[in-house]
């Protein structure tokens, strides 16, 4: 791998944007694969990013490709497709699945990148749109330990907290966890709001005085 990897990117939505910015911002060059909106495509070549024609390519030309999308089939695709990464990939590779996904899809992919001397990384990241911009996201990273040196200063880029969970597939079992805790919390609001407004405490009452308290921390 060359002193400054080469970076890829996939997936340029509402999370993928910012944080394909702020690793360019860190120096990196930057390719990237976007989908039918071209906003955020044309704003980073605008600030020197180059855009690939599929995955493949970047596969061939990038050191680390980041991937953030919607869902472990949209991974799937990217990865085994014809034009997919797989098929461009080269011995030290590293793909960063940022998205949140299936962890055994992430093993098996994960396999399938080694065969070809490549490592798999999953990296879901924690946090909003906006911190994403700002480079202020969290992430649970499952990986090689030999991997981490490679992946942290870009990883720094987006990130203010990286920590790594264990081996590839831990951090997308990490943030499965994390999202039933967070749909566990809203579960509990909503039954205590409910069951406010059964005994006349209407639901922006109950809002307000929560909000500032440790339990608003955590369910707001």
């Amino acid at each position: 791998m060359r002193n400054k990897p080469v970076i890829g990117f996939i997936g340029l939505g509402l999370m993928g944007h910012g944080m394909a910015k702020n690793i360019l911002e860190g120096g990196y060059e930057l390719w990237v694969r976007g989908r039918s909106n071209r906003a955020p495509i044309e704003h980073l070549v605008s600030m020197g990013a180059k855009e690939a024609i599929n995955p493949k390519q970047l596969a061939e030309v990038c050191d680390i490709i980041h991937i953030c999308l919607s869902n472990a089939p949209q991974i799937e695709v990217i990865m085994r497709s014809q034009y997919g990464i797989l098929a461009g990939a080269k011995p030290g590779l590293i793909v960063v699945d940022t998205s949140t996904s299936d962890p055994d899809m992430t093993k098996r992919l994960a396999a399938q990148l080694r065969a070809k001397g490549g490592h798999f990384v999953d990296a879901p990241m924690a946090g909003t749109p906006a911190k994403a911009e700002a480079g202020q996201l969290s992430t649970m990273l499952g990986c090689d330990r030999d991997v981490l040196p490679h992946i942290r200063p870009v990883i720094a880029c987006w990130a203010e907290t990286i920590t790594r969970i264990g081996e590839t597939g831990e951090g997308h079992k990490m943030k499965l966890l994390m999202n039933f805790i967070n749909l566990s919390y809203a579960d509990l609001f909503s039954e205590a709001t409910s069951l406010g407004a059964k005994v006349g405490i209407a639901p922006e009452k109950l809002r307000e005085a929560i909000s500032s308290s440790h339990i608003g921390q955590q369910v707001l």
